[in-house]
């Protein structure tokens, strides 16, 4: 399904980010564009802004084991992680190639007989089980 809006979404994930900063804003924009009452991507993208502001409030605090050498590594993979999501925007909205792991729930983000956890679930599945690695190497 589209929706009027994707246009602007594609728009705002059209570069990778390079910072928290950058992802923060990003789906900060993204999210200010969905619809909640009928996209059922808002309510993974409103997941991974919350947790995004809890990581990004971490890193500003050195709150991890091995301090500010920890939290510049978290840094640094928090916005490469975020980097794949956007990808997989890019690739839907574009008419491109995306990793299957996210089709489904871009396939089905209208379908309003789904809940909307099943959507943040399907979000944080596609997003942990696949793009993780893929961010945990990259960095």
């Amino acid at each position: 399904m589209k929706f009027a809006y994707d246009d602007q979404v594609a728009a705002l994930v059209a570069k990778d980010a390079a910072s928290i900063d950058d992802v923060v804003a990003k789906l900060r924009g993204v999210d200010a564009l969905l619809d909640g009452t009928r996209d059922g991507l808002k309510w993974f993208n409103t997941l991974y802004l919350e947790v995004t502001l809890a990581v990004k409030d971490r890193v500003a605090r050195n709150d991890f084991s091995s301090g500010a050498a920890g939290s510049a590594y978290i840094a640094t993979l928090d916005f490469a992680f975020a980097n794949l999501y956007f990808a997989a925007l890019r690739g839907w909205l574009g008419g491109g190639a995306l990793p299957e792991s996210w089709r489904v729930l871009l396939e089905q983000r209208g379908n309003a007989a789904l809940a909307r956890i099943q959507f943040a679930l399907a979000g944080v599945n596609a997003h942990i089980n696949r793009d993780l690695a893929v961010a945990v190497v990259n960095t």
